[in-house]
């Protein structure tokens, strides 16, 4: 996203964050209402059809992030996305690994 402005949630988009942050004393997610399968393969659809222009709109020049609360550049906010992004897949492969579950990862033009 350009700015916060910018940002428009999926039409199935389910928003936690008062729930965590106000709400509930240990911080735990809400149950209930998580994405079935379907929904979250549309979901990686609508993200995938969307990425292109996304990007294209974003200027790695500024020097303002285009959140008045995050006072970096946007190409800093950017680097610190994607750390974060690989935060969550490494949590990500720990719990598949706890339940036994070991995922094949496929790279680019692999089909099986």
């Amino acid at each position: 996203m350009p700015t916060a402005d910018d940002f428009r949630p999926w039409s199935k988009a389910v928003w936690h964050g008062p729930i965590l942050w106000h709400d509930d004393e240990r911080g735990d997610p809400p149950r209930g209402g998580a994405l079935d399968p379907a929904d979250l393969l549309e979901y990686a659809a609508w993200v995938r059809s969307n990425l292109r222009e996304w990007i294209e709109a974003l200027d790695l020049d500024s020097e303002e992030s285009g959140f008045p609360w995050y006072p970096v550049s946007k190409l800093e906010h950017q680097l610190v996305n994607l750390r974060h992004l690989g935060t969550h897949i490494g949590q990500l492969q720990e719990r598949l690994y706890a339940l036994g579950l070991d995922p094949r990862w496929r790279g680019r033009g692999e089909t099986s």
